[in-house]
């Protein structure tokens, strides 16, 4: 979301107060710091063949734009500011169609068709959205605040939607649980937690836009989204691989160290706290013992 006044009469511009200036300056240096490192660890961590691995980064420098414009004043505040929020809105599609590609064994092949179609359809929405952000930034044309509140519904339904089939195929297509999945593969842990995180910091961040609740923060900064932006990339880059082959794999790891606790064998101690003694030696134990008590 680009900052904007809370009263529609207000001319956008710069935070001009410290306090906005410093947390808009603050929200921006964790946002594109946050995204500098995701980018690093990707490109050491990508495959070369995997066009989803090249989609990520591509989706990480795209959205990294946007977080420089505080650096600007007048007149090149308005025109760079419009120019990343392009960037952005390109990185928020691509974002959702890796969620796309990485659910992807999860879609029939109706819901794959309608998933894209929708999400192609939904850039009509943000051409529009692009016009009015360079009208309202640089001319005062009111017309952003109008588009601006549908921006969640054009943005977010995507993503989350890959989400719900993730946890749903997690309860119904697999034999194991989430604290299976968690203890034995703590990485998928953190990736399920970075998801609901961001579900959460997107309906916040959504109420907030819409006037639902109001955060006690200066007016025309929203250090939510950049909070859920980097969330919901961090999702893609702590896990870059689609989410069946990585269940797949994390299933077969729980239940082969599930087998392999299972057939090793318990041997308590014996009635006077002894050692367990190893299944091999306890007949040749027991005839040491005879033949020492044997007159």
């Amino acid at each position: 979301m680009a900052p904007i006044a809370s009263s529609s009469n207000a001319s956008p511009s710069r935070p001009q107060d410290t306090n906005s200036l410093v947390l808009e300056g603050w929200g921006q240096g964790f946002m594109v710091g946050s995204l500098a490192v995701m980018t690093v660890i990707t490109a050491a961590n990508m495959k070369s063949k995997k066009v989803i691995h090249k989609f990520i980064i591509i989706e990480l420098l795209l959205a990294a734009f946007h977080g420089t414009f505080i650096f600007l004043h007048e007149p090149a505040y308005g025109w760079y500011l419009s120019a990343s929020a392009v960037s952005l809105n390109v990185s928020a599609a691509l974002h959702n169609l890796i969620a796309w590609m990485k659910a992807r064994s999860f879609f029939n092949i109706w819901g794959s068709r309608f998933y894209l179609a929708t999400l192609l359809l939904a850039q009509v929405y943000w051409i529009l959205e692009g016009y009015a952000n360079f009208a309202f930034f640089n001319y005062n044309k009111p017309l952003f605040i109008t588009t601006r509140y549908f921006e969640p519904l054009f943005r977010d339904p995507w993503w989350i939607i890959a989400t719900c089939l993730l946890f749903y195929n997690i309860k119904h297509a697999y034999r194991c649980t989430f604290c299976d999945l968690i203890r034995t593969s703590p990485r998928f842990g953190i990736m399920i937690f970075l998801l609901v995180i961001s579900v959460l910091l997107t309906i916040v961040d959504s109420f907030d836009v819409l006037g639902a609740v109001h955060l006690a923060i200066p007016t025309g900064v929203e250090p939510i989204w950049k909070f859920a932006l980097v969330s919901k990339y961090l999702c893609d880059t702590v896990i870059l691989d689609d989410f069946k082959s990585t269940l797949d794999r994390v299933s077969a790891a729980f239940f082969s160290n599930l087998l392999q606790s299972e057939s090793t064998p318990f041997h308590p101690r014996g009635p006077n706290g002894e050692a367990p003694t190893r299944p091999d030696c306890i007949h040749v134990t027991h005839e040491i013992r005879t033949l020492s008590e044997s007159p």
